[in-house]
């Protein structure tokens, strides 16, 4: 899970400056969630609107850039996502959990999402809502640092690389499972438990939302929440197995 490192330019041995300028523009937009006009792009990047212009249309045309004419300001679209999406073991793994994390939804009362590691982020590849009227969990597609989300801690304590957090990730292994408040919303704890693919290594992470529902709301609670969870992680390491 190491950061990609960049190739030296002296070890290059072909260049396609087309495609390089059209990469280096989607990953200037991956940073700004708000959008860039056409020449704030350019300034950025060090390249003139004329040099940037047909490539930011053609993205644009081929669904990858969105375009705000209010604003107009380019952001990138889910294109990627679902080019991502369409990658057979992550596809595979989604469809897989599906239903098993819908019934979870259902008899927990919380929403629960599915997460992969992904360089040094955890990405949601499926999310299920809570059955109630309004609605808090995790996007898809939404990428989160390993070190600071509950799926990552725990995707990172399966991981056989040894570290400074060995006693910290030896709990949670012996325990089976990560809880910890969310670090993104407040009164929300997230309990993450590991998904296991044919080798016995953790490829995933299932993981509860779970909030604390005012009366009758609160369908079960967080122990019986944490048992449910547990089963439906091994459900899905079952099935995955088996596919």
């Amino acid at each position: 899970m190491e950061k990609e490192k960049k190739q030296p330019k002296s070890d290059v041995k072909y260049t396609a400056p087309a495609l390089e300028k059209g990469l280096d523009i989607i990953e200037l937009l991956s940073k700004e969630p708000d959008g860039l006009r056409l020449k704030d792009i350019g300034g950025k990047l060090e390249k003139s609107v004329s040099e940037i212009f047909r490539m930011v249309s053609v993205l644009e045309r081929r669904d990858y850039l969105s375009f705000d004419p209010s604003t107009d300001q380019y952001s990138l679209s889910l294109k990627l996502f679902e080019v991502a999406f369409d990658n057979m073991p992550v596809n595979s793994l989604a469809r897989s959990a599906g239903a098993i994390m819908e019934k979870l939804a259902q008899e927990t009362g919380q929403p629960c999402y599915l997460a992969m590691a992904y360089k040094n982020q955890a990405m949601v590849i499926q999310q299920k809502d809570a059955p109630l009227d309004w609605l808090i969990c995790a996007r898809l597609g939404a990428r989160f640092d390993l070190e600071v989300c509950c799926p990552g801690k725990l995707m990172l304590a399966y991981q056989d690389t040894p570290c400074d957090k060995d006693e910290e990730f030896a709990r949670i292994r012996k325990q089976g499972y990560m809880q910890m408040n969310s670090p993104f919303l407040t009164g929300v704890e997230e309990i993450a438990f590991p998904i296991f693919d044919r080798l016995d290594q953790v490829t995933a992470s299932l993981v509860i939302n779970y909030i604390n529902h005012p009366g009758s709301e609160q369908i079960c609670d967080i122990q019986h929440a944490i048992s449910k969870g547990q089963l439906a992680a091994i459900r899905i390491s079952d099935k995955i197995k088996v596919s």
